[in-house]
């Protein structure tokens, strides 16, 4: 399998985006968000999340999906 270059962390996607973890997982074995699993840790591109975030509506997603943002 080639790994590509813009490789992300599904945890670290989760921080950066301001979802939870299982939310993007979710999104994996729903086939909405593009990823793979190598050892026991999720990865995905920062292209293809950026993609999932930007063509989902997110107020139909469940705030238990979303982190809370502290301001």
């Amino acid at each position: 399998m080639k790994i590509p270059s813009d490789v992300i962390e599904l945890h670290e996607a989760a921080d950066k985006y301001g979802f939870t973890w299982a939310a993007l997982r979710t999104a994996i074995y729903r086939k909405r968000l593009k990823g793979f699993k190598m050892g026991t840790s999720w990865f995905s591109t920062r292209r293809d999340v950026a993609k999932y975030i930007e063509t989902r509506d997110t107020n139909k997603i469940p705030h238990s999906y979303r982190k809370k943002i502290v301001r």
